[in-house]
């Protein structure tokens, strides 16, 4: 039985959606476009992690494309992907503008002295970016998916936050201020849906 739950929260100009899903389980690496201007960090706050499909507005694991572009994994995770996979996973890093303590306010369940994990990749342009955060531990799980459009020569900041026991994404755009500094611009979701 599928249970979604969507809420919306507005708290300092953010938009956040919510939720509760189950999903079948892709475990392989996602391929992402190496070649784009487009680029996405994924954030994550904890031990979740994000799967992607690429071209879809669907949650379709038979998308050759679809797989896990981000999660904080552990060691015992090597005997399930290999080495490129497990680096393409967990240490990709395209030198885009970190989470600072600083932008804790942007979001619930952050607090100004954790050390959220980053991943960032190229993402196609103009073409739909679906994907699914959840997170498991042995006492709660929770999951939430969306789908959004990214634009040309844009950096955004997709982040999967779990909270009380539920899943929160929230989507930034990077967007550099007169000062020079990172301002971080709320996007909104489109809630997908299985």
């Amino acid at each position: 039985m599928n249970i979604l739950k969507i809420t919306t929260i507005v708290t300092t100009s953010t938009i956040i959606l919510t939720g509760c899903q189950s999903l079948k389980v892709v475990s392989r690496a996602g391929k992402l476009e190496d070649n784009s201007t487009s680029r996405v960090q994924f954030l994550i706050s904890g031990d979740g992690k994000f799967t992607v499909y690429p071209g879809s507005e669907q949650l379709d694991e038979k998308n050759d494309k679809a797989g896990i572009v981000a999660a904080r994994l552990r060691t015992a995770s090597k005997l399930v992907f290999s080495n490129s996979e497990f680096d393409y996973i967990s240490k990709h890093d395209l030198g885009m503008p970190k989470y600072d303590s600083s932008q804790s306010k942007y979001y619930v369940g952050i607090s100004k002295h954790a050390k959220p994990f980053t991943n960032e990749h190229y993402v196609k342009s103009n073409e739909p970016l679906t994907f699914n955060y959840s997170f498991v531990s042995q006492v709660k799980s929770c999951g939430v998916s969306g789908s959004f459009v990214p634009m040309a020569h844009t950096d955004y900041r997709l982040s999967g936050i779990e909270y009380n026991g539920e899943c929160m994404i929230v989507l930034h755009k990077m967007v550099k201020g007169a000062d020079g500094r990172i301002k971080l611009k709320t996007l909104p979701i489109k809630e997908v849906k299985f």
